[in-house]
């Protein structure tokens, strides 16, 4: 079940910065979780929902527009880390005992919340009530100059002029996250400071996990193409089903979309597997909708064999397939190859895309598929397609989905 938690900043200002001294933005998860943790030892209550916070997968954030606010004077504090003559050592603060910390940077966030989404957070009103009286307990995240109201929310609330950041494997941002392996971190560096004895003694954190992330501009031209957002694609995926054909081979997919008549959108799955040092391609399934698509037999390269549907796993290759299927682009591709001749084929493409909002520009046939899938056969031929402007899919045509690529591939 889903459990959103709103940030908002009463002074309109988020100070924190990261390893390498830049302004933090977002605020990363991880720090989210140490403040969690943090404010419940101090509350002395709600330990342990606070601790199973840090077991939740990475999650989806919610950012607005912001700016950044940067400082330029240094602050000079005192620590309790005095010269030892006796062994000779000088502490951190040297002769004068102060440190130097860096200026104050961080970003103009204003009154609008930052909301973080986790999907897969546990169905237990009793650790969410708890969970929800610790968070508002903590006091700011970053720098005490920076307060921060935290509660849980009753949704997300996406909205244009922001940004989605969400982990996607391909992405270009890392962010700190939280795991159990972070939290034991913390906890040892809680014993080290204990057992030095020295305030202002700040031990390095041993465990730095970090996830990465794509951030998306919410209500703004995404360019080319687009995937789908992983939010939009667990959403699609609650209305079809899966075909599974572990070990089909991708020319099987003519014989699935055969077999499978009820279809109205199939959906196949390629991936690759390593034996011996090598990739080998395969069809590891094929979803499809509606989702009351019945069992069928299957002629495939292993033999004859019934493929029972069965709800779809949240897997790696399941979850890209439907994101970039419905995802946005002008240039669009088969993923499986069409039966008839060049002007058979011709003639359904211009039927087929008439009723669109966009105009077909280019369409070229060849044999080989642009970017996956089986080599078309001596009666089949693969299509790729140009409009005039981006189109949303699934684009279905002959009951499957094209894929989208970039114009610069």
């Amino acid at each position: 079940m889903t459990l959103v938690i709103e940030a908002r900043f009463p002074l309109g200002q988020y100070l924190a910065h990261d390893g390498a001294g830049f302004p933090e933005w977002p605020p990363s998860p991880a720090r989210l979780a140490a403040a969690t943790v943090a404010a419940a030892y101090r509350m002395g209550e709600g330990i342990e929902a606070a601790r199973r916070f840090c077991d939740l997968d990475p999650p989806t954030i919610v950012t607005p527009m912001v700016g950044m606010r940067d400082g330029s004077v240094s602050r000079w504090v005192p620590v309790d880390n005095p010269v030892d003559p006796d062994k000779g050592t000088i502490g951190r603060g040297g002769l004068s005992a102060k440190i130097a910390k860096p200026p104050e940077r961080g970003t103009v966030v204003g009154d609008a919340p930052v909301r973080f989404e986790f999907v897969s957070a546990p169905q237990d009103d009793e650790w969410r009530t708890g969970l929800g009286e610790v968070l508002r307990g903590v006091p700011y995240l970053g720098r005490p100059t920076s307060p921060v109201l935290l509660r849980v929310a009753s949704s997300m609330q996406l909205s244009d002029g922001g940004y989605l950041w969400e982990p996607d494997r391909a992405g270009d941002r890392l962010l700190p996250t939280a795991n159990r392996a972070f939290l034991e971190a913390l906890d040892e560096r809680e014993r080290e400071r204990e057992r030095s004895g020295v305030t202002g003694h700040h031990p390095r954190l041993a465990v730095r996990p970090v996830t990465r992330y794509r951030r998306v501009r919410l209500g703004a031209d995404q360019g080319d193409c687009r995937p789908a957002t992983l939010r939009e694609a667990r959403a699609h995926l609650q209305s079809m089903v899966y075909i599974r054909t572990a070990k089909a081979e991708p020319a099987d997919i003519r014989k699935v979309i055969d077999a499978f008549t009820e279809a109205e959108l199939l959906l196949p799955v390629y991936g690759v597997v390593t034996k011996q040092g090598l990739e080998i391609p395969r069809l590891f399934g094929v979803l499809a909708a509606p989702a009351w698509v019945r069992a069928s037999a299957v002629a495939l390269g292993s033999g004859s064999v019934v493929v029972r549907p069965e709800l779809p796993p949240d897997t790696r290759h399941v979850v890209d397939a439907v994101r970039t299927a419905w995802g946005e682009a002008r240039a669009w591709t088969t993923a499986a190859p069409l039966k008839g001749s060049k002007e058979e084929i011709a003639d359904l493409i211009r039927g087929w895309s008439a009723g669109f909002n966009a105009k077909l520009v280019q369409a070229q046939s060849h044999s080989s598929p642009r970017l996956v899938g089986p080599e078309a056969t001596e009666d089949e031929l693969h299509v790729s397609l140009l409009f005039d402007r981006p189109l949303s899919g699934p684009l279905v045509l002959n009951r499957c989905a094209l894929i989208p690529f970039a114009l610069e591939e």
